[in-house]
């Protein structure tokens, strides 16, 4: 288990600014991929928004870094950026 492992998390997310962040999965239906076409499948992807992108990044990083541990992460740079716009996690205080 990688829970409570880390001193440090740091992280360059795929927001998707310029070509649009991606997610493994698919919206409806997922059918099981046979045994035999497991070694050359590719998972379908599906948009991940920004918002999701952060919410993953913040839930991971509080399950793997230790007590007093960091997360340090880029941002994408805009002029209306505020305090108040950077996500919380309660684990992360």
């Amino acid at each position: 288990s990688i829970e409570g492992a880390f001193d440090c998390v740091v992280s360059d997310p795929p927001y998707g600014v310029r070509a649009g962040a991606r997610c493994a999965g698919k919206d409806g239906a997922v059918k099981p991929v046979p045994d035999e076409l497991r070694r050359e499948h590719v998972p379908a992807t599906k948009p991940y928004a920004t918002a999701d992108v952060l919410c993953d990044l913040l839930e991971i990083a509080a399950r793997c870094l230790k007590r007093g541990g960091r997360l340090a992460y880029l941002l994408p740079a805009t002029n209306d950026l505020t305090p108040e716009d950077v996500p919380r996690h309660p684990a992360l205080t």
